[in-house]
């Protein structure tokens, strides 16, 4: 006999995507062996099993579809690349608007306000109102003064800045600061050197073969 969902009183989640190695599974947090079963050799696409999950209750999990190794399907990918482009094509169309040779005609063909930033840093490029912005203000500073820049695509918006005036950093004796900061950089250089042996290396990643 065959119930239907609403009559066994099953919800039906969203799909989750995983990959082999992964712990956690949606809003069921750190559920292993139901990733496991799905990246098993005998397990295939629409495969339905059903697992306990303490202080939970059941679980019934559909194989719904395998990511091969290589690059992604379009309609996979477009789910990341179209935001993306789209962002980029809003910054081109306000770029074209950003052609007159002040701030003030700029921000009127925009419809938006002059703002004044200050006490920018190249080591904290943060803007106020924008939040990180290191292009913007990486530009302010290569910027002569009093010039216009050229619009910049930044992370939230589409800039023009003119640098009013750049104040050379005091004289200093004492550089723990900038000593401890050098320190931290460098504790995690290892890290970063066996992330770049792992990609030039041809490494065959078996893990999913061991139950942990």
């Amino acid at each position: 006999m065959k119930l239907q969902r609403k009559e066994a009183k099953l919800t039906v989640n969203p799909s989750v995507r995983v990959k082999a190695l992964d712990e956690m599974l949606g809003q069921y947090g750190s559920q292993r062996q139901v990733i496991r079963w799905a990246f098993e050799k005998d397990t295939d696409v629409n495969d339905v099993k059903r697992f306990e999950l303490p202080k939970v209750g059941h679980l019934i999990a559909k194989l719904k579809k395998v990511n091969e190794e290589g690059l992604l399907a379009i309609e996979d990918a477009r789910i990341q690349v179209e935001p993306i482009l789209k962002n980029k094509k809003k910054a081109e169309k306000i770029m074209a608007k950003m052609k007159a040779t002040s701030l003030d005609a700029i921000a009127k063909a925009n419809a938006v306000q002059v703002q004044t930033a200050s006490d920018v840093t190249l080591e904290n490029p943060s803007v106020a109102s924008a939040g990180y912005e290191p292009k913007v203000v990486g530009t302010a500073f290569g910027t002569a003064v009093n010039k216009l820049s050229a619009p910049i695509e930044g992370n939230v918006s589409v800039f023009v800045v003119k640098t009013t005036k750049v104040s050379e950093p005091l004289p200093s004796k004492d550089f723990t600061t900038q000593v401890n900061a050098l320190k931290s950089q460098n504790a995690s250089a290892v890290g970063r050197v066996f992330g770049a042996l792992k990609e030039k290396a041809e490494i065959k990643d078996n893990r999913l073969q061991f139950n942990y």
